[in-house]
């Protein structure tokens, strides 16, 4: 192996980690002037898929766009998900049996569309992303979702979070 050869490796590797910096910093940037909290998360999601996936700047450039598009549906079924079980806990006792199996069809329709998304995304991301990496991605997903729910019990415990609202509701069961 010639020097050459150890000093473009070298370059290609700092480049990628500029990458991920720049990336890191970009959503970070933007973090704080809209939704601060929420912003910051999609941030430090950003950050640790980035990471994770050692994505290089072709694939950065090709992954990014198509993932927050994914992501950006997600959320809006999750809210459409999060209305329904609203519409329920408000006047459950109330509802008739008709309109119970209407809200359960839903229900049925926006898992089906989200699965639907989660196998779109799959299939655009093999077009230019080895298998391994999108398995890698599910589990960065997961890591980072399971080190959030950790930082906020303990920024709930610790009593510094006062102004979050609770995971779930501790009411009366």
């Amino acid at each position: 192996m010639t020097i050459m050869t150890v000093n473009y490796k070298t370059k290609k590797n700092i480049m990628k980690q500029l990458l991920s910096i720049l990336i890191t910093l970009l959503f970070i940037s933007t973090a704080f002037a809209q939704h601060p909290k929420r912003k910051k998360i999609k941030a430090l999601k950003t950050a640790h898929i980035t990471n994770e996936l050692n994505l290089t700047s072709s694939e950065a450039e090709k992954f990014w766009p198509i993932y927050n598009a994914s992501e950006d549906k997600h959320h809006q079924l999750r809210n459409e998900s999060r209305q329904l079980r609203r519409k329920l806990k408000e006047d459950f006792d109330g509802i008739s049996e008709s309109e119970a199996k209407i809200i359960l069809q839903k229900s049925i329709d926006l898992q089906d569309r989200m699965h639907k998304e989660q196998n779109k995304l799959t299939s655009d991301l093999i077009q230019f992303l080895p298998a391994k990496k999108i398995i890698l991605l599910k589990k960065a997903e997961e890591d980072f979702t399971r080190k959030l729910i950790k930082k906020f019990k303990e920024h709930r415990s610790s009593g510094k979070e006062r102004n979050m609202p609770p995971l779930h509701n501790r009411g009366p069961q």
